[in-house]
C-alpha cells in the first residue's frame, strides 16, 4: 500500500438485512492514517450496521480495504486489523477478571505469554484501569467496564479502531475522562455516536448517514449548520457548546 494512501478506504458498500431491508446503499469514504473521523446520524441511519462491515462481522457488497485489504479475507488479512468496541460492554466483557478479559485477544494470537501481559499491562495503563486488574469486569463501573473493553480492543493493536456510542450511559464524569482517553490515543478512530459535542470535541472529520448514505462530509463546523442537521433528525452544536 501506498504510505500516503488511506487507512481505511469504503467504495460502493451495500448491505441488506435478510428481511431485504437495505440498510447501506452505496456508502464512500475513506480515512487517513492517524485520523479521528466521527459519524452521526439519526436511529436506524446505518452506523452499526457500518461498522460491523468494516469489522468484517457482517458481509456486504463493494469494497473495504483496511491497510490495503479485505477485511473478510481472513487468509489474507491480520486478523486484528479493525477493533470494534461495541456499545454496551458487557457484550464483550465475559471472563473472570480484567487482566484475563484484556489478554483474551492477544492470547488468541498465539503470541508468547511474555508478550501477551505486556500488551495487558500496556493496554490497561492507557485506559486507567491497571488498578483493577484481577476483579471482576462486571463489579465495576459503566464507565471502568467501557474503558477495559476499549483496553481489550487495543491489546490487539488494531490500525483502525472503531467505537460504537462509547459515551452511552456515562455519567459527566465518566464521559470527560472517556474523552481524554480517547483524546490521547495515536490510532486512527471512527467514532459512531449521537454525541455531537463528544464529536465535535474529538474529530476533524465528520460523516453524516442517513438511510444508508455518506450524506454530507466536512470538519466539525459540519455540526453547526442547523438546516442541515435539522433535516436529518440531528440538533446543531456549536464550538461553544
Amino acid at each position: 500500500m501506498d504510505s500516503a494512501g488511506p487507512i481505511l478506504a469504503v467504495e460502493g458498500l451495500e448491505f441488506d438485512y435478510p428481511d431485504g431491508t437495505a440498510a447501506l446503499r452505496g456508502v464512500d469514504f475513506s480515512l487517513p492514517v492517524g485520523s479521528r473521523a466521527g459519524l452521526v446520524g439519526p436511529n436506524g441511519s446505518g452506523k452499526s450496521t457500518l461498522l460491523m462491515c468494516l469489522a468484517g462481522l457482517l458481509v456486504g457488497r463493494g469494497r473495504i480495504r483496511v491497510a490495503g485489504r479485505d477485511p473478510c479475507d481472513m487468509t489474507r488479512r491480520r486478523p486484528h486489523a479493525v477493533g470494534l468496541v461495541f456499545q454496551n460492554p458487557d457484550d464483550q466483557l465475559f471472563m473472570p477478571t480484567v487482566r484475563e478479559d484484556i489478554a483474551f485477544g492477544p492470547r488468541n494470537l498465539d503470541l508468547p505469554e511474555p508478550q501477551v501481559n505486556d500488551r495487558v499491562a500496556t493496554s490497561a495503563a492507557r485506559m486507567g484501569v491497571a488498578g483493577v486488574l484481577e476483579r471482576p469486569p462486571h463489579h465495576l463501573s459503566m464507565g471502568q467496564r467501557r474503558n477495559v473493553a476499549i483496553a481489550g480492543v487495543l491489546a490487539m493493536q488494531p490500525t483502525v479502531l472503531m467505537l460504537d456510542e462509547p459515551s452511552s450511559n456515562l455519567d459527566p464524569r465518566g464521559r470527560r475522562r472517556l474523552i481524554e482517553l480517547l483524546e490521547s490515543l495515536d490510532t486512527t478512530l471512527l467514532i459512531a455516536s449521537h454525541d455531537l459535542r463528544m464529536v465535535r470535541r474529538l474529530c476533524g472529520l465528520v460523516l453524516l448517514i442517513d438511510e444508508g448514505r455518506i450524506v454530507a462530509r466536512g470538519g466539525p463546523e459540519l455540526l453547526a449548520d442547523a438546516a442541515l442537521m435539522e433535516r436529518h433528525g440531528l440538533e446543531a452544536v456549536h464550538a461553544d457548546a
